[in-house]
């Protein structure tokens, strides 16, 4: 993922939330969630004014990714449906991780 500016996980859950809403099941309710005060911020002014890259929204980031994860889930749906049956949780930790590159 590759995004400038600044966002917290909540960000992101709201996100997924509303643009994929049959998935909104696997990912924590943003109004509901703890509060937190951090925030993730990059800055990339320097970038963007040498190299000229134009970093894409948090908004596209999230969608293409999730979208992404969506495919791969009907690919690997056996191995998915496995996850989900085992612990929810668990696959949102793996959606988190390779959201966030960890993964």
């Amino acid at each position: 993922m590759l995004t400038g500016g600044k966002f917290t996980y909540v960000d992101v859950c709201r996100i997924i939330r509303e643009q994929f809403p049959e998935k909104k099941e696997l990912v924590p309710n943003p109004d509901t969630a703890a509060k937190q005060p951090e925030s993730y911020r990059v800055d990339t002014s320097r970038a963007q004014k040498e190299l000229g890259i134009k970093f894409r929204s948090l908004d596209t980031s999230i969608h293409d990714t999730v979208a992404n994860l969506i495919a791969l889930e009907k690919k690997f749906t056996k191995e998915t449906k496995r996850y989900k049956e085992e612990d929810s949780n668990n696959y949102l930790n793996l959606l988190l991780l390779y959201l966030f590159g960890a993964v």
